[in-house]
């Protein structure tokens, strides 16, 4: 029987348009705690490193971007690798909602927007994908 072959999301998956990529205008390295799941399209919070939970409008969000996660994250267990990564933290950007990774309290529709509405805040929109 054949074995169907799974690839790691890609940052092409998740970005549907940057401004100015090849300058990294809005980007940044961003110190994150990377798990054994951490994924292109998990999103932070920058203060803490931690992944997103219910967002206020307090805090200032960030999409994981770098391949190098895939590197980067601990192999096993609960344990967490504190490492500096590339993160869209500001727009003009436009981000694909299905392979967003929010934190497991974030399971709602309501939110989810509430996420969404703090990154449009910070100039990234994200939109339906079909």
């Amino acid at each position: 029987m054949p074995t169907v072959a799974i690839r790691d999301t890609k940052a092409g998956d998740v970005i549907k348009h940057e401004y100015a990529p090849q300058n990294g205008y809005c980007r940044e390295l961003v110190e994150v705690d990377l798990k054994k799941d951490t994924v292109i399209g998990s999103v932070f919070v920058v203060s803490t490193g931690e992944l997103v939970a219910v967002a206020t409008s307090a805090e200032k969000l960030c999409v994981v971007v770098d391949p190098a996660v895939y590197n980067l994250r601990p192999t096993s267990g609960s344990a967490t690798n504190t490492v500096k990564v590339a993160c869209l933290v500001r727009g003009p950007a436009i981000v694909g909602d299905l392979k967003l990774v929010y934190g497991v309290d974030v399971d709602t529709d309501a939110e989810k927007a509430a996420v969404a509405a703090q990154l449009k805040s910070q100039g990234i929109l994200v939109e339906k994908q079909v």
